[in-house]
C-alpha cells in the first residue's frame, strides 16, 4: 500500500473509531492517534506532509483553569476534567479555543487531579499502554494509579480516559483535514 493510501485509510479508521459508541472502538483510536503522530518509526503526517509542506495547526479549547489566571480569586479544583469541551464544536459557545503546532497540542491540559496536570500526550500514551490501545499494563507509577482511578469516572456510558481519547481525536481530524484534502486531489481526482 503506498504512503497517500495508508494515510487516507487511517484516517478514515480514525473517524469510524470516534464516532463509534463502542469503547473499544475509541480506545483503539488511540492507536490510529499514534501512528499518525507521534510514531517512532516516523508520524504518518510527517511523511505524507513532506510533499504538500501544509501548516497543520490543532484547535482546541484553551484549557487554562480559570485560578492560573488569578490563583488569588479562585481555588483550584481537586478534579478538573476538559471531557468533550476540548473539541471546540462540541464545547461551550464562544469558549475561547487556541491553534497551535502539534508539540504544544501534546502539552495541552486535559485533566488536572491531586495537584498533577494530564495532557494530551498523557492521555494517550496511558490509553495506548494501560488500557489497552496497544498494550494492556496495570499502573506502575502514581501518575498511572490517578489515571486509572479517574477512568473509573463515567462521562455518558464510557470511561473517562476514553472519552478523552475521542475528543483528541476529533481535534485531530480538523487538524489533518486540509492534508487529507490535498492527498486526495493529488491522487484521486
Amino acid at each position: 500500500m503506498e504512503k497517500h493510501e495508508l494515510f487516507i485509510e487511517t484516517l478514515n479508521d480514525l473517524e469510524l473509531k470516534i464516532h463509534s459508541d463502542k469503547p473499544y472502538q475509541i480506545l483503539k483510536s488511540s492507536e490510529i492517534i499514534r501512528s499518525l503522530l507521534f510514531d517512532t518509526t516516523g508520524p504518518l503526517v510527517d511523511k505524507i506532509n513532506r510533499e504538500f509542506k501544509l501548516k497543520i495547526e490543532f484547535e482546541y479549547r484553551d484549557t487554562k483553569m480559570r485560578s492560573e489566571s488569578s490563583p488569588s480569586l479562585i481555588p483550584k479544583p481537586t478534579t478538573y476534567i476538559v471531557a468533550d469541551g476540548f473539541y471546540p464544536p462540541d464545547g461551550i459557545p464562544n469558549a475561547k479555543s487556541v491553534k497551535t503546532k502539534k508539540d504544544q497540542f501534546f502539552k495541552a491540559l486535559l485533566i488536572y487531579h491531586n495537584d498533577t496536570i494530564y495532557t494530551v500526550k498523557d492521555i494517550l500514551n496511558f490509553a495506548l499502554y494501560n488500557l489497552g490501545g496497544t498494550h494492556h499494563a496495570e499502573p506502575n507509577t502514581e501518575s498511572e494509579t490517578n489515571l486509572a482511578e479517574l477512568n473509573d469516572l463515567f462521562l455518558g456510558n464510557i470511561n473517562s480516559i476514553i472519552f478523552q481519547t475521542r475528543a483528541i481525536g476529533k481535534v485531530v481530524i480538523k487538524a489533518l483535514s486540509e492534508l487529507k484534502n490535498e492527498v486526495e486531489k493529488k491522487y484521486y481526482s
